[in-house]
């Protein structure tokens, strides 16, 4: 096959991989019923907390939300593990809170509910805490703006101890309805760093020089058909997160664009275990960053602030 036919060919191959990962993007993929049913408790569940937390609540506030949560928690074996604490911690919340209101639950409605509660989580509504909007003392701006993109790292291995703190600091961030859909698989395993070397582009040049790699993901069944691609917006903010982390505990990173059709999103999911299902979001390599060999940095001038935060 000569060059400009093998270029044709690409291109065709190409554009038909990219129209079929668009397809099923705008259209989701069928929900697994433990996705499905999590997210149905997890929305009925974050609707009532944040009932509670508003003042001036109406008579009979969130009885019907209630109900059908219970149900789903009575009836439904397939939800997962935080999904379920989470929801029978709400509903427990919610109990309280409605028996030390002026408009009580009724008897049958109450032993309903309790029947499927549990204090299992933290939940309800929670006073801020002691300093919070002060802030005094806080140098996060100075601390979230230093990070920069690291591509030479030692060949120390991150510990799972290191990692665990990390997914704390992840687990902390923003999601709609309080649904977390996001997954993080990483390795320091050298056959699997090697091959991930390979499949990832933008790597070109970087072989070798990543000692842990991670692949961010995120559960397109934890949304609705109404929400087609909003995993890559709750998905790109825990990314975020996750850098910042990496950064705060004294790692460097660099973040590879995964695009929707790449032909080696299939691999890596394969390779380290992705759920189908999920929508890949990114690639991080990771490190100690090698003070000795890392070099210049580009200097990545950032756009004026006022194109980017208007008053209108």
């Amino acid at each position: 096959m000569n060059r400009t036919t093998k270029r044709v060919a690409n291109s065709v191959l190409n554009r038909r991989a990219f129209k079929k990962a668009i397809s099923v993007e705008k259209n989701g993929i069928a929900a697994t019923d433990e996705s499905y049913w999590s997210r149905q408790a997890l929305l009925l569940a974050h609707s009532l907390e944040k009932g509670m937390s508003m003042p001036n609540i109406r008579a009979g506030f969130g009885e019907n939300k209630a109900s059908d949560l219970a149900d789903i928690i009575l009836s439904n074996e397939s939800l997962d593990s935080y999904a379920r604490s989470e929801a029978k911690s709400v509903l427990y919340s919610y109990v309280c809170y409605r028996d030390s209101s002026c408009d009580p639950l009724s008897t049958d409605l109450r032993d309903r509910l309790m029947s499927a509660s549990a204090q299992e989580l933290v939940s309800g509504s929670l006073p801020y805490d002691a300093g919070y909007f002060s802030r005094d003392g806080m140098d996060a701006m100075q601390l979230l703006s230093k990070r920069r993109s690291v591509r030479s790292f030692k060949s120390d291995k991150v510990s799972n101890e290191q990692m665990n703190l990390v997914g704390a600091f992840v687990a902390s961030s923003p999601s709609a309805c309080n649904r977390q859909p996001w997954r993080i698989r990483w390795t320091c395993d050298d056959t699997k760093i090697q091959r991930i070397d390979e499949l990832v582009p933008g790597n070109r040049g970087f072989e070798g020089q990543i000692p842990n790699w991670a692949v961010l993901s995120c559960d397109r069944g934890m949304f609705g058909t109404g929400e087609a691609f909003q995993w890559y917006v709750n998905g790109g903010i825990a990314l975020a997160y996750f850098v910042e982390g990496l950064y705060l505990l004294g790692m460097d990173s660099c973040i590879f664009q995964l695009p929707v059709a790449d032909s080696c999103v299939p691999t890596l999911k394969e390779l380290l275990g992705i759920e189908e299902g999920d929508a890949v979001i990114a690639a991080i390599g990771f490190g100690i960053s090698d003070e000795e060999t890392c070099g210049l940095h580009p200097a990545a001038a950032r756009r004026d602030v006022g194109s980017i935060v208007r008053c209108v």
